[in-house]
């Protein structure tokens, strides 16, 4: 390790061979997990959130292409166990498995933090993080959900999880203007 702070990276694998704490608390490793995305999003990059104003002069053709680019902070992690709960417990319990998926990001407090994800919030997240686009990403979940996914962005925009948007035409093109960048 070049740096003291990076001897956390291999703690959770270290308790999943350690018999010992992995019967004793098979979740664990998972909550190391946890908490070394937390420093890890704690000590990302920073950038500056979006201008909203360029969003209302964007044509309607475009909103289907628009791609989201979320905060460098921002780290989609799964688990089998219940971390929320895990995590808010002043005790070791017998947990259940139960999956969970966690969004785990620096707020514009400057904290790192972590929220449990809806399974609409996981896929937009997850599909979000593979740069794909508001088009493909609405036809992808219902129509019933897809009605919901303004919400999301109001909510991670407000967090400052949404940094930019650029509009994805050909891979010949790149231009930008106001925060929003075409590919």
């Amino acid at each position: 390790f070049t740096n003291l702070e990076n001897v956390g990276f291999a703690f959770p694998e270290f308790l999943k061979s350690y018999p010992k704490s992995y019967k004793a608390c098979p979740f664990l490793s998972d909550l190391a997990q946890l908490e070394w995305n937390l420093v890890n999003s704690f000590y990302a990059p920073f950038e500056k959130n979006y201008e909203t104003s360029f969003l209302s002069q964007l044509h309607s053709d475009d909103w289907p292409k628009l791609v989201v680019e979320l905060s460098k902070s921002v780290i989609l992690m799964h688990s089998n166990w219940p971390l929320d709960k895990i995590w808010k417990s002043s005790r070791v319990k017998s947990y259940h498995p139960e999956k969970t998926w966690l969004l785990i990001y620096r707020n514009l407090n400057e904290d790192a933090v972590f929220k449990k994800l809806s399974s609409l919030e996981s896929v937009v997240i997850g599909k979000l993080v593979q740069g794909q686009t508001l088009g493909r990403i609405c036809k992808y979940v219902s129509s019933i959900q897809a009605e919901k996914i303004p919400g999301l962005f109001s909510n991670w925009a407000a967090n400052g999880i949404v940094t930019s948007f650029r509009i994805k035409t050909s891979a010949r093109r790149k231009s930008t203007s106001s925060g929003l960048s075409k590919l």
